[in-house]
């Protein structure tokens, strides 16, 4: 594999594309109905458009590492993986919520019980605050939620 050379979507599987938005300011309209908006200093960043798994980074050779060097889905930094992709799906309008939700449900067994402590908090945190895109990510949030808490006899 070359060094620029992207691996395959670690949630699913599908080739995922590098981009890169250029530093700017945001239009009038915008700063008028979002004026706590920051300006943009630019990112370069690897997503997955099947799932909407996706990194960022400063500059693309950092965004590329990102994501290239991520370990299999076992233990700690697949822990870390998985969380991050929970925050990044559930606020997104796609089927992403339900494949990550889903992934995560299927693995739960390798979860120990730290991890499984800190995967319900995100959950609540995510009903609680209304983070969820819509209906159907708060439906895979609860689905989720409701499993880890029957696994842990809760």
């Amino acid at each position: 594999m070359k060094k620029d050379e992207l691996m395959p979507c670690p949630l699913c599987g599908s080739q995922p594309v590098l981009d890169e938005v250029k530093p700017h300011t945001h239009s009038e309209w915008l700063k008028k109905e979002l004026p706590d908006l920051p300006d943009s200093h630019g990112e370069c960043f690897v997503e997955c458009w099947n799932c909407s798994c996706a990194v960022a980074a400063p500059t693309k050779k950092q965004a590329v590492a990102l994501w290239n060097n991520r370990k299999g889905f076992v233990g700690v930094d697949d822990f870390t993986v998985m969380i991050f992709a929970l925050r990044y799906a559930v606020n997104r309008l796609s089927y992403a919520p339900g494949l990550v939700c889903d992934y995560l449900r299927d693995r739960l067994p390798l979860l120990n019980s730290n991890q499984k402590e800190m995967l319900v908090k995100e959950l609540k945190d995510k009903l609680k605050y209304r983070e969820c895109a819509d209906d159907i990510a708060e439906h895979y949030v609860k689905k989720l939620l409701a499993e880890v808490e029957k696994q842990d006899g809760k």
